[in-house]
């Protein structure tokens, strides 16, 4: 099969590889043949792989794509979005940067989003309800950092547990500047259920209840 335009490619032997421009493309004898494996209406520009069997896709678009099989079959991992560059550390774990600062983070299996707002900064640390809440499987949770007088910026740790006091994962634990942020929980492996989430800053802490329903 002819390749029409290519903007990155992404081998992870020998033989199998991927080549993404106006579709996405799979060899499996080194490039010698290619196979079309899907018909994506965008264009895609950035791919990667996570060992063993995961790939994630940007496109010209913004949209982030993803394949658990080895790139066989593909979905949409997020909408409207406007993500412009993919990459992974050596924890194979994968960045996804956009414009007005978002910025998406994979930890298998939690999926976490977060965005800065281009609003000014508050004068309180402010933990909001999530939304939307019953949720299933994704839930947004914002929250609020002042400005210091220092100007200094705040140590934030934001958590999930479940019922029984358990922490199922660590959405937010770095130092962040004042600002308006927003994370995207997804409780896609998890149980049916009523799980909180607490944010921690300096003398700061609060805890919200919400509730995963499939």
């Amino acid at each position: 099969m002819a390749l029409h335009d290519i903007y990155d490619l992404c081998f992870i032997n020998c033989d199998v590889g991927f080549a993404v421009g106006d579709y996405i493309y799979k060899t499996t004898d080194g490039g010698t043949s290619w196979l079309k494996k899907t018909d994506i209406d965008d264009i895609i520009k950035s791919i990667v792989h996570i060992p063993p069997s995961s790939f994630y896709a940007c496109s010209i678009g913004g949209l982030l794509y993803s394949s658990s099989d080895n790139g066989e079959t593909w979905s949409t991992k997020t909408k409207n979005k406007t993500f412009t560059s993919l990459t992974i550390n050596n924890s194979n774990i994968l960045f996804a940067a956009g414009t007005n600062g978002v910025l998406l983070s994979t930890n298998p299996p939690i999926t976490t989003e977060v965005k800065l707002s281009d609003k000014s900064s508050p004068n309180n640390f402010i933990l909001y309800q999530n939304y939307p809440n019953p949720f299933n499987p994704s839930t947004t949770i914002k929250y609020s950092i002042p400005k210091r007088v220092n100007s200094q910026s705040s140590i934030v740790n934001l958590k999930v547990y479940d019922v029984l006091g358990r922490e199922i994962t660590t959405l937010i634990n770095k130092e962040l500047a004042p600002g308006n942020y927003e994370v995207e929980f997804n409780a896609s492996s998890l149980a049916s259920g009523v799980y909180f989430y607490r944010l921690e800053a300096g003398s700061f802490i609060q805890t919200k209840k919400m509730i995963l329903l499939r």
